[in-house]
């Protein structure tokens, strides 16, 4: 995902995304409405991953979507929770 954005627009790139804390065949379904004509997905439910082969400007949109979803506790978030008296 780093080199990501070295790249071109029109490049034709395949990337890898690690799925955490979500269904891998949702992710995928999502990514799949996201992906250009061009594009494709596979999900991977064995490694919690999904390749997906697409422009490089349709990459960086669906790497940043996948990056969003990561579970608050995966982020550094905390949910504390303080009882009111």
């Amino acid at each position: 995902v780093d080199d990501l954005a070295s790249r071109g627009e029109h490049e034709l790139l395949s990337l890898t995304l690690p799925v955490v804390g979500v269904a891998v065949d949702q992710v995928a379904k999502d990514i799949d409405a996201m992906k250009g004509p061009q594009g494709s997905v596979v999900a991977l439910p064995s490694t919690n991953t999904i390749v997906v082969t697409d422009l490089g400007a349709n990459l960086r949109r669906i790497a940043a979507m996948v990056k969003d979803i990561v579970p608050a506790s995966e982020n550094g978030l905390q949910f504390k929770a303080y009882p009111l008296q």
